[in-house]
Parts: structure tokens; sequence; C-alpha cells
């Protein structure tokens, strides 16, 4: 589980990051907060939504019957996000292609975790 964990990880200091430094980590992404509903809507959405997946996804993992939910479920939202951004390359030529590897290898971590788990499972 230490892909797991890893992810999990990665989600927390992301989330934390916007939180902690919302300006600069949305100007990173090329946004500018330039309204108090806009750095709310950001640090909300961005922050705390990314803090929410990681810790969901640390409990999920810690608890047996919820493991191979919780790596189904966070490899779908990880490969959403990467299909998005892989959508907006077409659509808005962005230069985001490291977070787009980030979030390639975050769903192959999550899949080979999530077939190891379900392998387990099943010869149980």
């Amino acid at each position: 589980m230490w892909m797991a964990r890893t992810v999990a990880v990665l989600y927390l200091i992301s989330g934390i990051w916007c939180i902690v430094n919302p300006v600069l980590s949305a100007s990173y992404l090329g946004l500018t907060l330039s309204s108090a509903k806009g750095l709310s809507e950001y640090f909300t959405v961005y922050g705390g939504l990314q803090i929410g997946l990681g810790c969901a996804l640390i409990i999920g993992i810690h608890k047996v019957e919820l493991r191979l939910a919780s790596l189904g479920f966070m490899m779908v939202v990880s490969a959403v996000l990467l299909g998005a951004r892989l959508i907006s390359f077409l659509l808005y030529s962005s230069a985001l292609w490291p977070l787009a590897i980030v979030e390639g290898v975050i769903v192959l971590m999550l899949l080979f975790e999530w077939k190891m788990c379900k392998k387990k499972l099943t010869e149980s």
C-alpha cells in the first residue's frame, strides 16, 4: 500500500499548499485570484477538496473492508482529472505537462494497488 499512501500524501501536500499559499499555488497554474470570492473558491475547491481526497484515501486503505472501494474511487477521480487535462491540451494548448505526467503516474500507481488488493481478496 505504499503507492496509495504516496498518492494520498501528494493530494494532501497539494491541498495544503493551496490553503497555505493560494496566491502562489494559483499563479503556478496560471490563475489570478483577483477577488475575495475567487480566493475563497480556490481555497475551498483546490485546497479543501484535495485534502479531503487525501484523507479519504488514507482512511480507506487502512480499513480492510473499504480498501478496494477507496482505491477504485481514487483511481476514477484521478483518471478523470488526467482525462480532463489531456482534453484541455487539445482545446487550450496548455503547457502543464508536468502535472499531466504526475497525474498519469498517480493513475498507474492506484491501478496497480487496486489490482493487487483485488487479487488478495479473490485469493482469500
